[in-house]
């Protein structure tokens, strides 16, 4: 993982292949713009992935700080399955 100036990690590669295996994702929300994770609907901070319709499996890596609870409470109100990455 690496720490930046900001309030977001990235999401170590080799975890998100494996998890990816598992539960073939379809939407990251909290993507970066170089779509790193690769997967087809993503959504950059610009585009407010929060405001966005998730589709499929969602895998999300949100900001650390107040907006966290914002994240998780959407993710439990999906009626998808998401797996969220909370380090």
């Amino acid at each position: 993982m690496t720490a930046s100036e900001t309030n977001e990690w990235y999401t170590p590669i080799d975890l998100f292949t494996k998890l990816n295996a598992e539960f073939n994702f379809t939407t990251d929300p909290c993507a970066e713009p170089t779509n790193r994770l690769g997967l087809p609907v993503f959504f950059t901070k610009e585009q407010d992935g929060l405001s966005q319709e998730w589709k499929g499996n969602v895998f999300i890596n949100p900001p650390y700080d107040q907006v966290e609870a914002k994240w998780l409470k959407k993710a439990s109100e999906y009626r998808g399955g998401v797996v969220a990455f909370l380090l």
